[in-house]
């Protein structure tokens, strides 16, 4: 139940939730 929940406002946010993971991963890299 709680994963498609998640599931669905990942699908709502794809956008936002990409950003912020490509933005995670960057700041991991550059520091």
């Amino acid at each position: 139940m709680a994963q498609l929940l998640i599931g669905r406002g990942i699908a709502q946010n794809h956008d936002k939730y990409i950003a912020i993971v490509v933005a995670k991963l960057l700041l991991s890299f550059t520091f």
